[in-house]
């Protein structure tokens, strides 16, 4: 640097807006497609009513608190949606929305429930596109706790139900310790975003 150059200014970082992260999405939509001319930019590719969030819950999973829904559903273009899910937990909605004591059951019963939202939007988990883990670090039980998050069972349970489900598909995922979930029963949260090529599904 040269003696007397004024200093460089920090540089800001900050979440791109949502709108940023349709376009991108929209534009690699677009270079998948057999028609180059779909490429360009156009008028109609500007916000109107039908590209408009849609939330639900599907009633194959837990009925969620009034502040929030279990799905929703984007059009991102005419054929095509990108889907976020709340995050999905070990409450079994085909037994009275019990929480099993056990960090190994809940976190089968949070994949059977990420399964069972991707199917009401009529996706499956082979359009997932990112997922986040969450995992509480001391749940009280010696053993479990004396373990790394990584060796305590949820992710071969993942790679098993992603071979099984989605056929083999990796996509990214970010793991996180917490000190607690929403209810202190809970142990385990997983929860998803997807994109399907085909507005359907049954919502």
């Amino acid at each position: 640097m040269v003696a007397g150059s004024p200093l460089p200014q920090p540089h800001s970082f900050s979440e791109p807006p949502t709108e940023t992260l349709f376009t991108a999405v929209q534009l690699y939509l677009r270079a998948n497609r057999s028609d180059p001319t779909t490429m360009a930019t156009t008028q109609s590719d500007a916000p109107s009513p039908s590209t408009k969030p849609h939330a639900f819950n599907p009633p194959t999973v837990p009925v969620p608190a009034p502040s929030y829904s279990q799905v929703c559903t984007t059009p991102i273009l005419p054929t095509a949606k990108f889907i976020t899910l709340a995050g999905q937990v070990g409450q079994d909605a085909s037994n009275g929305d019990a929480i099993p004591a056990s960090f190994t059951a809940q976190v089968k019963i949070a994949y059977a429930n990420v399964l069972a939202c991707l199917k009401a939007v009529g996706a499956t988990p082979r359009d997932i596109v990112h997922v986040r883990h969450y995992i509480v670090k001391e749940t009280g039980d010696k053993e479990t706790d004396g373990k790394d998050l990584m060796e305590r069972g949820w992710e071969d349970q993942w790679i098993a139900f992603m071979k099984r489900e989605a056929g083999g598909h990796r996509p990214p995922d970010t793991v996180v310790g917490v000190a607690a979930l929403a209810t202190r029963e809970l142990l385990y949260e997983v929860e998803a975003w997807a994109i399907v090529n085909g507005i359907g599904g049954a919502e």
